[in-house]
């Protein structure tokens, strides 16, 4: 390689940078930190007719005819669900919710929110991949790390 030339891996430098510069950020108010688990190509993990693609760049907000986006509230909720979900693109991310006012879980598979099933419900059902009291509800949803 000639002399003088700098490669830089962008990709690296930019995760980099955007995590110095999210640290000692103040988080907006009402909003809290969690743990996302996603398909390494940052779509839902489970991927249905709610399927979103998550960001690190802006909050991403639920489909239109879905409900709340679920999200981790503890990394041992994220890394059981990544040990025991079948998929196996899967990827614990960090990320920032902004907790819903919904106490229900829906999609398009339900024709409205009262059918829809409440975290406890949704984690009872769910034990093989979930463990209880870790799952919350998120109007929106940024990744972080």
């Amino acid at each position: 390689m000639p002399k003088g030339i700098i490669i830089f891996n962008l990709p690296i430098l930019w995760k980099e940078n955007r995590i110095k510069a999210l640290k000692g950020r103040k988080m907006k108010k009402g909003y809290k930190e969690g743990w996302k688990v996603t398909r390494r190509n940052l779509n839902s993990l489970y991927e249905t007719s709610a399927t979103v693609l998550y960001s690190y760049s802006k909050f991403v907000k639920p489909n239109k005819t879905c409900g709340p986006m679920t999200v981790l509230k503890t990394q041992e909720g994220a890394e059981y669900l990544l040990e025991h979900t079948t998929i196996s693109n899967a990827k614990i991310h960090k990320c920032i919710y902004l907790p819903s006012k919904e106490d229900r879980v829906w999609s398009t598979l339900f024709s409205s929110p009262s059918q829809g099933l409440t975290v406890e419900t949704l984690e009872l059902t769910n034990l093989t991949i979930l463990l209880p009291g870790t799952t919350a509800l998120a109007d929106k949803v940024r990744l972080v790390e």
